[in-house]
């Protein structure tokens, strides 16, 4: 079974204006407890958070905002702040700490996630289990779709309104938010999810 990326495209799209626009920007300045639990929750990372109360919630905040704003490349921070969380959590959570980053800051942040791991090797295109071998393989695998993964996202400005969640955006608001690199690089995302995903990898297989 193809995976193709206008439906990619257009999941993201939904995916971004029902819940992580918002979340987006309240990862900006310094988030509250419930607004880290609030993330976590949505990417399903809170219950590797052991006993996760405000308190704690309101750590994570802070390490979020010091790695955040410190000088480094975004691997390397993935890697510091998820350090961290082993330190006050005893577990080691590069899941999470990718995506708190990205939310903060997007590109060139990369999302470690289970099932884009599975949809990578499933290509063919990352054996190694590390992070920044993680990444090195995304951006090389994305860079030979990129092209027809912009031209997925660009057709979305083309979908009748009524197809979209939020019909209120104006053509130059959708316009913009397709063509910004870290929407397209997102569209990837869902992308290895789809291939990721145990049902659709028996549907390729029989393909």
């Amino acid at each position: 079974m193809e995976i193709h990326y206008e439906y990619c495209a257009f999941r993201f799209l939904e995916l971004w204006e029902k819940y992580e626009k918002d979340l987006h920007n309240d990862m900006q300045g310094t988030p509250s407890g419930y607004q880290v639990r609030n993330v976590l929750n949505h990417y399903r990372v809170a219950r590797n958070f052991k006993g996760l109360s405000d308190e704690f919630a309101e750590k994570i905040s802070a390490h979020l905002v010091e790695v955040s704003d410190s000088h480094g490349q975004p691997a390397d921070k993935v890697i510091e702040l998820a350090g961290r969380f082993e330190k006050d959590f005893e577990q080691l959570n590069l899941s999470a700490a990718s995506k708190l980053l990205w939310l903060r800051n997007q590109s060139p942040y990369r999302i470690y996630d289970a099932q884009a791991i599975k949809g990578l090797r499933r290509l063919g295109k990352f054996h190694r289990g590390d992070y920044k071998s993680y990444g090195e393989a995304w951006e090389r695998e994305y860079e030979t779709r990129s092209g027809e993964i912009s031209l997925a996202a660009r057709g979305l400005v083309n979908l009748p309104r009524n197809y979209m969640r939020d019909s209120s955006l104006s053509g130059d608001q959708l316009t913009k938010l397709v063509q910004a690199k870290w929407f397209r690089e997102r569209v990837f995302d869902i992308y290895l999810w789809e291939i990721g995903s145990a049902k659709n990898a028996e549907a390729i297989r029989e393909s």
